[in-house]
């Protein structure tokens, strides 16, 4: 079978292999600085609000994420 056709790794699978945990809650706040840099250049109010609001729900996830991180983390036994 011909590899390639297939999809690289994502970044956060790299993260994830390498031993980071914090590769998704990263890759989140990449993700809400994005919709934040989109916002910019709208001029439609509306556009740019659900933009900044999904920015908003993107550093939730990312906060979520890195205190799940911490938990797991504090049940394992790990600094």
């Amino acid at each position: 079978m011909d590899d390639r056709n297939a999809p690289a790794p994502s970044r956060v699978a790299i993260d994830q292999a390498a031993g980071d945990p914090m590769g998704r809650s990263d890759e989140y706040r990449r993700y809400a600085a994005d919709c934040v840099e989109m916002a910019s250049v709208f001029h439609e109010p509306k556009a740019r609000a659900a933009l900044l609001q999904m920015a908003q729900v993107w550093l939730r996830l990312a906060s979520q994420r890195t205190l799940h991180n911490a938990e797991e983390k504090a049940d394992h036994g790990e600094a």
